[in-house]
């Protein structure tokens, strides 16, 4: 169990690998500062986005230390859904920007958690079972990787289809898009990846492999081990 929880908070938030992949058309068709051009705009909204994300990499195993799994990714949740989502709806790319890279800390931290976490679970899987099976946990932990990226490449052709994208007539010269899909792409890096960390709070509410019964459970293990080593 806590290892699926594990899992499927990941993929709950499978919708932050759009944001990377989309971000050549935000800075090609939403954002407009006089004097940049596109790869000048995609290289400061890397920088915007990466800065938190590197940001939530440092940070995430200090905290996770001292608060535990559980709380953490609440926080990382919360932290990515209101700030996406605000960057959204205060629609000024000026003012979204900050809500952006506060954004990146929980991209950064949804790419440290789940790995420790599924280590984590197979104590739990040792407790319950007797066996760790190391080789399926990272194998399930593989798939939903590329599952998100997955989500991320196809999400992202099939929002363009959805949001009526013109694609350029010319290589080099961008096709003027209606304004219902420059708000469309806009939310393929704001509310929609805000939204999965929302969804992925639920998986969270289940995980219970933490605080008391995480302690029991660990030191029932020892017990167990030393059984088998003297083999009593």
């Amino acid at each position: 169990k806590p290892m699926m929880m594990a899992l499927l908070m990941s993929m709950a938030a499978s919708p932050r690998y759009l944001i990377m992949p989309a971000a050549l058309y935000i800075a090609t068709y939403v954002i407009n500062i006089p004097g940049l051009n596109s790869g000048t705009v995609l290289l400061l909204l890397y920088l915007v986005v990466g800065s938190g994300m590197f940001a939530g990499i440092l940070l995430t195993p200090v905290i996770y230390k001292k608060l535990g799994y559980k709380t953490t990714c609440v926080i990382a949740a919360v932290t990515g859904g209101v700030s996406l989502t605000a960057a959204f709806l205060l629609g000024k790319i000026y003012f979204a920007l900050p809500f952006m890279t506060i954004g990146g800390l929980s991209l950064g931290s949804y790419n440290v958690l789940p790995y420790p976490m599924v280590g984590d679970s197979l104590d739990y899987l040792e407790w319950k079972t007797g066996e760790r099976m190391e080789g399926v946990c990272f194998s399930l932990n593989s798939f939903v990787t590329k599952f998100n990226n997955a989500v991320g490449f196809i999400g992202l052709s099939a929002a363009l289809t959805l949001f009526h994208f013109i694609e350029p007539s010319a290589a080099g010269v961008p096709a003027v898009q209606s304004a219902s899909t420059v708000t469309g792409l806009f939310s393929l890096v704001t509310v929609i990846p805000g939204i999965g960390f929302l969804l992925s709070l639920i998986p969270i509410c289940f995980y219970d492999f933490s605080g008391v019964k995480k302690e029991k459970i660990l030191s029932e293990l020892v017990v167990k081990r030393k059984v088998i080593k003297n083999g009593v």
